[in-house]
């Protein structure tokens, strides 16, 4: 059998070693610049995926469709991705604890209407959160894990 192996140029750092090549600092500040060039036109998309993630959940009280399900974890995902780039690390994890949320509904064939609602206001909380790392974040999130842990457990007989 024949391997070939590839190894793909990375630009960065060839113009890192390059002689007169741009610094470490300089290309951490043009990667910052560029990413805030974008920030306020990702952020709106964040927006219009939480106010879609709004919209799926008011519909979604008792028997959701499978397809909606699937929606909102594209959705949270998509959350999850934006904030996580832009450092907003309370609704990234959030958003995060919506997608394990999710999964656990399919995994387990059991779906919680309160469990879906609480992590949607949490969502919206934090994506307006004056203070990202204060106790009542940490709370929140806190309580998100406690929701999507007490799922498993309601399952496993263990509550």
């Amino acid at each position: 059998m024949i391997v070939i192996r590839r190894n793909p140029v990375n630009r960065l750092a060839a113009l890192i070693r390059k002689p007169g090549g741009i610094s470490v600092a300089a290309a951490i500040q043009a990667a910052e610049d560029n990413l805030n060039s974008v920030r306020e036109q990702c952020l709106d998309v964040m927006d219009e995926k939480l106010r879609e993630i709004a919209m799926i959940v008011s519909r979604c009280k008792e028997n959701p469709a499978p397809k909606d399900l699937e929606n909102l974890y594209a959705l949270g995902n998509g959350v999850l991705e934006v904030a996580g780039v832009f450092g907003m690390n309370p609704l990234s994890e959030a958003a995060f604890s919506l997608c394990d949320l999710l999964d656990r509904f399919k995994t387990l064939d059991r779906y919680s209407y309160p469990a879906l609602m609480v992590h949607l206001q949490a969502l919206q909380a934090l994506r307006t959160a004056p203070d990202a790392n204060g106790p009542e974040t940490q709370a929140m999130l806190e309580g998100l894990h406690r929701v999507v842990d007490t799922i498993t457990r309601l399952e496993s007989g263990r509550a």
